[in-house]
């Protein structure tokens, strides 16, 4: 999976292993229902913990767009 965030982040970006399974890094984004669609696009195996502002609007865009779905 580090691959994907190298592709869209680039080179410079350092990872650090949480366990043997995890690892995380820290990057400047635009934070946009782009953003966010491209994330969610990766499915279970990412999940964004900070800053607690952009975890808040994931997950009002992911109820909005279950809502869609009703």
């Amino acid at each position: 999976m580090c691959g994907v965030f190298i592709d869209r982040f680039g080179k410079d970006i350092s990872f650090r292993k949480v366990d043997e399974e995890h690892s995380e890094f820290s990057v400047d984004v635009n934070v946009s229902p782009q953003f966010f669609g491209w994330i969610f696009s990766l499915g279970r195996d990412v999940r964004v913990v900070g800053p607690k502002k952009v975890v808040e609007e994931m997950k009002k865009a992911a109820k909005e767009f279950l809502r869609n779905l009703e």
